[in-house]
């Protein structure tokens, strides 16, 4: 199992708006229902998504929500 310090740079080194879409895809949403509820196109989210994917590595959002709830850095992000 992973330890904290393992995990990709991309997910420790999030921005706000990367870490909204984040919480709000561990609740469950869909990438419309995440545009929806922050008032953004559906493609600015697979944008933030897709763009974690790139620079984490991980393939799948379940791997990338995990990631990030584990993150050492979470709660202090980066400007959006």
């Amino acid at each position: 199992m992973p330890t904290r310090g393992d995990l990709p740079l991309g997910v420790q080194h999030t921005t706000r708006r990367q870490e909204d879409i984040l919480a709000l895809v561990a609740c469950g949403y869909s990438d419309k229902q995440v545009a929806v509820r922050l008032g953004v196109s559906r493609h600015t989210v697979r944008t933030h998504l897709d763009r974690l994917f790139a620079v984490s590595g991980i393939h799948n959002r379940t791997g990338l929500v995990a990631a990030w709830l584990l993150s050492p850095e979470r709660g202090t992000t980066s400007p959006s």
